[in-house]
Formats: structure tokens, sequence, C-alpha cells
């Protein structure tokens, strides 16, 4: 077991201790402080008076939360076709490229995708908003808050708004509805304002330092591998052997495709690559581009590589990890358009984000934000694709028809309106109970078909 794992158990074991401590002796009552196994709920009334200014200017609040509605239906609808779309997918993905547990939890430290420090700011701030914009929904909708505060585990892992349950429950349900889309729309709006920064802003400021490919994987026991050249190295040049006459320069990706396309198996050419900011030069002898295929992907072993040179190594152009990132709304067709925002959002499952080192010395910075130190803007701009990436797990998820996430709530309410309108001769009890049974079958489908995305390959795997 390694010792940052050891220590984190160590630190949440004396954690829980204390509070079990502070919760058996009293203290905590005596500090306003609430207990909820072991959360900590730190009670405030500060806060309050903000949210009543704010709550001042109702007719943009009630236009705000006629749009969060919509984009909460609509994510809510979008995320469960998606869910339903991936259900045969998920029986193809090999059983050890299957997610873990710890995949589902959008916890810094525990997901292994979320990076400890960006991800504990990003996930601060993203529950502060959706808390926040719920507390002023509160206020406009006549709804007394009787406490804001803080909720650590730890450290402070969020906000929460505390409002006056009655109240709550004797509102008309389209207040309601707003109330409780505030906070997941807030999210994704967030998460599209970050997007905007952290694309047109910080990746529309880089450039590749020179043209070339950039190596994304290298394959074992192959050439490149026993070259030196690693993931993020960036090949500028490729020199055949005497009497090709052919320009070693390395441009682009059809660059390298048409000078490997001239080389042979058992060929010596030499490398020239830029790694972590130093040139540096390699030799490889190449391997039978045939064989290779014929031995780990036979449905693409063509003749026509008999013979071939092979590298052994994944490529990219130097531009095109930044221009996807600067412009990620740039697509000629709708399906590019999805595949391109899956890709953006999939960053982190390809190690991707946060953007270091070698990544980082891959690209020079351009214009305005040059002023800044190159490790102010990568933390800059790292920072705002956290607060993005978080701010849309978070608004996503709660838009989900779950049980007692923001979006089954909405859910719950919108169903007992369409059955009194479709069932008028049914009484509101029986309207309830109704409304309940499908909110609470719904809820189970909508986590079976999370849950599928773990067990699906592995079922896979039997079948």
């Amino acid at each position: 077991m390694e010792l940052g794992l050891i220590t984190a158990l160590l630190v949440i074991a004396i954690y829980i201790l204390v509070v079990a401590l502070l919760w058996k002796t009293g203290m905590l009552d005596r500090f306003h402080i609430a207990a909820a196994g072991p959360l900590l709920m730190i009670k405030t009334r500060r806060g309050v008076a903000a949210l009543d200014r704010l709550a001042r200017h109702r007719r943009f609040f009630r236009w705000f939360g006629n749009l969060s509605l919509g984009l909460v239906l609509f994510f809510m609808g979008l995320l469960t076709i998606v869910l339903i779309w991936e259900v045969p997918y998920a029986l193809r993905i090999p059983a050890s490229a299957a997610p873990g547990p710890e995949m589902i939890l959008g916890l810094p430290g525990i997901n292994p995708l979320i990076p400890l420090g960006y991800g504990i700011v990003a996930l601060i701030i993203a529950i502060f908003i959706h808390e926040f914009a719920h507390g002023i929904l509160t206020r406009v909708a006549g709804v007394a808050v009787k406490s804001m505060g803080v909720l650590l585990f730890v450290v402070p892992i969020g906000a929460f708004v505390e409002p006056e349950e009655k109240e709550l429950l004797a509102l008309k349900r389209r207040d309601r509805a707003r109330m409780y889309s505030t906070g997941p729309a807030s999210n994704i709006i967030m998460a599209f304002a970050c997007a905007a920064i952290f694309s047109w802003g910080f990746m529309g400021s880089v450039e590749p330092v020179e043209d070339g490919v950039v190596v994304t994987s290298v394959v074992n026991d192959y050439p490149a591998g026993e070259s030196g050249l690693q993931p993020w190295a960036l090949i500028t040049e490729i020199a055949l052997p005497n009497g090709t006459g052919l320009d070693p320069k390395v441009r682009n990706k059809d660059d390298f495709t048409s000078l490997m396309d001239r080389t042979s198996a058992g060929d010596n050419v030499t490398i020239s690559y830029l790694y972590k900011g130093n040139r540096r030069t390699t030799t490889a002898v190449l391997a039978d581009k045939y064989e290779y295929y014929q031995k780990y992907d036979n449905a693409s072993n063509s003749p026509d590589y008999r013979g071939k040179g092979f590298l052994g190594v994944g490529t990219m152009s130097a531009d095109v990890l930044s221009r996807t990132l600067a412009r990620p709304m740039n697509y000629d067709s709708f399906q590019d358009f999805v595949w391109g925002v899956a890709y953006y959002i999939s960053l982190p499952f390809f190690r991707l984000v946060p953007l270091e080192s070698p990544v980082t010395e891959l690209y020079t910075i351009q214009g305005p934000l040059a002023a800044l130190p190159a490790p102010a803007f990568w933390m800059l701009a790292n920072t705002f694709y956290w607060l993005f990436w978080l701010n849309l797990m978070v608004g996503a998820t709660n838009s989900l028809p779950i049980p007692k996430l923001d979006g089954g709530m909405v859910f719950k309410d919108g169903l007992e309106s369409l059955l009194r309108r479709l069932r008028p001769a049914w009484t509101a009890d029986t309207v309830a109970r109704r409304a309940t049974t499908i909110y609470r079958l719904t809820g189970l489908l909508i986590i079976f078909l999370i849950a599928w995305q773990f067990i699906g390959p592995r079922v896979g795997a039997l079948i």
C-alpha cells in the first residue's frame, strides 16, 4: 500500500475520531455545528442578508429560473438518452479496461482522474455556486432561509442553504421547480464560461514550438521504444538511408506518413526530436510493418504492408491538440461536433489534463497572456479546465431524475402536474402516490444505467 494512501486513511480515521468525541461531549452544539455521520455542517446566518439583497431583483431571477428549468430538462433528457444508448456499447469494452467503482465519485483524491489540488478548489467553487443559486431563488420565492454554511469532511467539500421546509412544500410547483433548477443550471452555465476562457483565452494563446509530429504512444519492444523515444516527443526530422534524396524535414502528419511509406524493414533511420525542451537525436532499425499488424491487428494485415518500415509510434501533427482545444466548436458536421465535444470532456480519461510537462514544453505562449510566467499561465489554464469539468459534472449529475437530486425533485413535481391534467378524477393522494412510484422506479433505472457502465464490460467478458 502506497504511503500517500496510508497517510490519507490515517488522517480520515483521526478526523472521524475527533468528530465523534466532539459530538459526544456536546461541543458541536455549542458552536452551532451539526454532524451528519462523518460530515460536519457549520451553520451560520451570515450571508442571508446578501441573499435578500440579490433577491430584490425578482424579475431577472424569475427569468433566470425559467431558463434554468429549461436547461435542466434538456440535460435530463439528453443524459438519459446517452445512458440508454451506451448500454450495448458497455458490453464491448474489455473487462481489463472497465472503470472501477471509484470512478463514479467525483471526489478529488478518490477518483484517480481528478487531481487533488485543482479538484478541491474547483469542487468547492462548484458547490458554492450551486447552493448560492438555490438560496437566491429560495428568497425570490418568499421562503425563509434558516441558515447557510460550509460542509466539511477533513477539508471543506461544499456549502449548503437550509430553507424552512414547510414554506418550501407550500410553494407552487413552478416556483419550486425554478428553485431546484437554478443550482445545476448555474453550474452548467459556469462550466460553459470556464470552457470559453480555457479554450479561447488560454489555448488560443499557444502555438507549437516547432513544426513536426508529436509522439502520442510508443509500442513496447519495437524500434521507437528501443531508440529512447517517449510519448510527447516532437519529431522534427527523419533522415532515411543515403541515396533516397528525400527531404528529412517532418512538418506534419502527412510528411511523417510519406517518409515512412518510403522506408523498408531493416532500414537504419536517424530521428531528430525535441523532448522537454531539449533537442535530441537517435537512430532506429525499422521493423516490418506487415508482421506487426499480422501479430496485433489481424483485421488490418494488408499485404501492401509487407516489407515496409515500421517505427512503432502513434503520432499527431504538432498543432492538433492546441487547435482542437482552442476551437472546440469548429467542426464540419454534426457527427464531428458530437465526437469533438466528447473528446473535450474526456481529456482526463486520456491523462491530458492537467496540462503539465512534457506536454507544455511543446508550446510557446503568444499574445497578451505571454506576459504571464509560463508556470502561472499553465496553472491558470488547468484551473479553468477543472472549473469547467467539475461544474459540468455537478450540474449534469444533479439534472438526472434521481430521488433527492434536484433533477429528481423537478421530475417528481412535473409528474404530479402531468397526472393531474391526464387524470382529473384522481384525488390528490392518488396523484401523489402514482407520481412517487414512477419517480422512484425512474430513479432506480437511471442508477442501474450508471452502474451498467461498470458492470457491462464484466458481463460482456462472460458472454
